[in-house]
């Protein structure tokens, strides 16, 4: 059983991750921490999942690195100083890691699939007035019907 801890726990992702793990027949809740909460707490966790905010990922993760601990981040709302990005990183069989490749910001371009085929269409990506690339994107039970417009294949 997998012991996996939460940075953010009280926060609207934190509660999903919480929810998820007590789903999950391998993994099992180990800390569910939140602000105000001693990170001493994560000890003895395999895995820590970081959902909280820019102003506080960053001591975070330098916390659980220094105490062994594997990481992954999910926060977001960083500023273009901490675009967006995708890491690969490799574990050898000694446990040594290795960061072997990173992409950001239109970098990330080749990653989605969307955007190729969007480029291909008279009007393009069409982001120009969006309060961020990619504002037009929704979960595929996340869109609004159109007024007055049949659902599916119906007329």
């Amino acid at each position: 059983m997998t012991k996996v801890g939460v940075l953010g726990a009280r926060g609207r992702m934190g509660r999903e991750v919480i929810r998820a793990i007590a789903e999950a027949e391998d993994l099992e809740v180990g800390a569910e921490v939140d602000l105000g909460n001693s990170l001493d707490a994560l000890t003895g966790c395999d895995v820590v999942v970081d959902f909280t905010n820019p102003g506080a990922v960053m001591d975070n993760l330098r916390w659980c690195v220094s105490h062994g601990l594997n990481v992954v981040v999910g926060t977001s709302g960083f500023g273009v100083e901490e675009a967006p990005g995708i890491s690969v990183f490799y574990r050898d069989q000694s446990g040594a890691i290795f960061h072997t490749y990173s992409c950001f910001a239109r970098g990330l371009d080749m990653m989605n699939a969307a955007y190729h085929y969007l480029d291909l269409t008279p009007l393009g990506r069409h982001e120009e007035g969006l309060s961020y690339p990619m504002a037009w994107l929704r979960l595929r039970d996340r869109y609004e019907p159109l007024a007055g417009a049949a659902a599916g294949c119906q007329s």
